[in-house]
């Protein structure tokens, strides 16, 4: 932005974008916060403080009902957790997995694919070379 608009801006801002009437008070919270020291002398007098510090509780929720949706969030998780979908038994062997949808091989062509990527996945056998690092 020019520094023209910038003016414009914070013209309009200083009428129009300021709060026009004070901020509602919380209804939630009636009773004002607790006055807590700055700093304590020790862990021990903190510790006591915090221990002896009671919440005064609004008459409207000791009548509160908790909706089944909360009490269902309360429940404790049961782990594990239910999968999304079946688990299959095991895992299948590499030359069962079936070839993707897409035709870019034969099943043919997959299998010996897959026969190709497991021979490269097997570490070289180097054995002629074990005699110079010996």
């Amino acid at each position: 932005m020019k520094k023209k608009d910038w003016k414009k801006f914070y013209h309009w801002a200083t009428t129009k974008a300021a709060p026009q009437e004070p901020p509602h008070r919380d209804r939630g919270r009636p009773f004002q916060p607790p006055s807590v020291p700055c700093c304590f002398q020790h862990n021990e007098v903190e510790a006591d403080f915090w221990s002896q510090l009671r919440f005064p509780v609004r008459k409207e929720a000791l009548k509160g009902q908790a909706s089944p949706r909360i009490i269902d969030l309360a429940r404790p998780r049961t782990l594990p957790p239910t999968p999304h979908r079946p688990i299959p038994p095991k895992t299948p062997a590499p030359l069962d997995v079936p070839p993707p949808k897409r035709k870019k091989f034969t099943p043919q062509g997959w299998r010996l694919h897959q026969i190709r990527l497991t021979y490269l996945s097997q570490p070289m056998n180097r054995g002629h070379y074990e005699y110079f690092y010996l």
